[in-house]
């Protein structure tokens, strides 16, 4: 559990590096470095289009399946609490 993205974003790099198949590392790498994930050479996601969040979910998606990325929910009377 992490408070912001921004904490979070090592932490999900490290298991990605960790779970993704030897035969992608160099393609994962690069996604890494550009900030893009291209899973079918048309759809891409972006890290400066779709945000962070966006591009930590389609990282793993493509290279780590067995990684999961979850957003804890609040509600209106959960942000007034806070």
């Amino acid at each position: 559990s992490f408070a912001t993205i921004e904490e979070a974003e090592p932490f999900v790099l490290t298991r990605v590096r960790a779970n993704a198949p030897v035969n992608l590392r160099e393609r994962m790498e690069k996604a890494i470095a550009e900030r893009i994930v291209s899973e079918d050479g048309i759809a891409a996601v972006s890290e400066v289009i779709g945000g962070k969040l966006a591009f930590l979910r389609g990282l793993a998606q493509s290279y780590a399946p067995r990684v999961t990325i979850v957003l804890r929910r609040w509600d209106d009377d959960d942000d007034a609490r806070r």
